[in-house]
C-alpha cells in the first residue's frame, strides 16, 4: 500500500508535546522538532482503519492477547529474519522506559553500576539515577566522522564499579550507528567475561544486530551456542516508532530471566522523564 509522505499536517494547538509543550521543554516555541519516534507522518490506513473498528465497538475494556497475536509476532520475524522467538520469551509491557525500570528493579540493587554509552537517548540516565543505581558511563568515541564504542574504556569500568548491567542501544540513538558484528560481538565477549546482563533497546535483527539470528555461523551466535547462559543475561525490547498512543512494548527474553522479570515487576516504580 503506497503511503504519503509528502502530505503537510498541522500538529500544533493538539497537545503534541514536540509541539505544544517545546516551551516547558526549554526549547523555543517556534522550534522546528525533528523527532524519530513522533514523527509528522499519518499512521498507516490499515492501522487507522483498525483502531476506528475498535473506537465504534464502544467498550473499552481490560483485554489479553491469545496465540494468534504471539504467532502473528514469530510469523513476522520468521519471514524477515530466519528466526522464531519461544512464545514464552514474550512479555508486554505498557513502554519501552517502564521495560528498562522493571529490568533494572529486577536484576540489580540500590548501588548498583548500569553502564550506558552517551550520547544516549536521556530516558536511560534518568531511569538509573531515579531507581538509586550508579550510572556508569562509558561514553562513545567520534572519530573521523564516525562513532564507534571504546572497549578498552568499557572493561576498565566494568571493573572499577563492578557493573551488573549493560544498556546497548542499536542501532543507537541519538548517533545513527547500527553496530557491526564485530562490535557487538566483542561487547558481548565483556558480558560473557564479567557475568554481566546485557539489555538491548530499539534493537534491529537485521546485519549488526545484537543477537543475529540469521547469521548463525557469526562470532556472536557461536558464543550462544557454546554458553546457552550468554543468551539468558539478554534481553531485548522493541516498540513501534510513531505509534505513542498505541503504547504496547515486545520483551524478548528466555523464560528463567522473564520469571525474575516478571516475578519483580509488580511493585510500583519510580521513572523519571524529566
Amino acid at each position: 500500500m503506497k503511503h504519503d509522505f509528502d502530505k503537510v499536517i498541522d500538529r500544533r494547538n493538539t497537545n503534541s508535546v514536540k509541539y505544544d509543550f517545546a516551551a516547558e521543554c526549554g526549547m523555543p516555541e517556534d522550534v522546528l522538532p525533528l523527532w524519530v519516534a513522533d514523527m509528522d507522518f499519518q499512521a498507516p490506513e490499515a492501522v487507522r482503519k483498525r483502531l476506528a473498528e475498535i473506537s465504534r465497538f464502544g467498550i473499552y475494556g481490560y483485554s489479553n492477547s491469545r496465540d494468534d497475536y504471539f504467532a502473528a509476532v514469530q510469523k513476522w520475524y520468521s519471514t524477515h529474519f530466519s528466526w522464531k522467538p519461544k512464545k514464552e520469551w514474550l512479555i508486554k509491557t505498557p513502554g519501552v522506559v517502564f521495560a528498562i525500570a522493571a529490568a533494572i528493579r529486577a536484576f540489580t540493587e540500590p548501588g548498583d553500576g548500569v553502564m550506558i554509552q552517551q550520547p544516549v537517548y536521556y530516558p536511560f540516565r534518568n531511569t538509573i539515577m531515579a531507581n538509586e543505581r550508579e550510572c556508569v558511563n562509558s561514553p562513545l568515541v567520534l572519530e573521523d566522522g564516525r562513532y564507534r564504542m571504546d572497549l578498552d574504556d568499557m572493561e576498565q569500568k566494568i571493573r572499577e564499579h563492578d557493573v551488573k548491567l549493560f544498556i546497548l542501544c542499536s542501532p543507537h540513538n541519538p548517533v545513527g550507528r547500527v553496530w557491526t558484528k564485530d562490535e557487538l560481538a566483542a561487547a558481548g565477549r565483556l558480558c560473557e567475561k564479567y557475568d554481566m546482563l546485557s539489555l538491548c533497546y530499539q534493537h534491529s535483527k537485521r546485519n549488526g544486530c545484537w543477537f543475529c539470528p540469521n547469521a548463525s555461523t557469526s562470532e556472536l551466535s557461536h558464543m550462544v551456542n557454546r554458553h546457552p547462559d550468554l543468551f539468558g543475561k539478554l534481553i531485548e525490547w522493541e516498540h513501534t516508532d510513531n505509534l505513542y498512543h498505541r503504547r504496547l512494548t515486545r520483551t524478548e527474553t528466555p523464560s528463567e530471566v522473564k520469571a525474575r522479570l516478571w516475578g519483580k515487576s509488580q511493585p510500583e516504580f519510580s521513572i523519571s522523564n524529566q
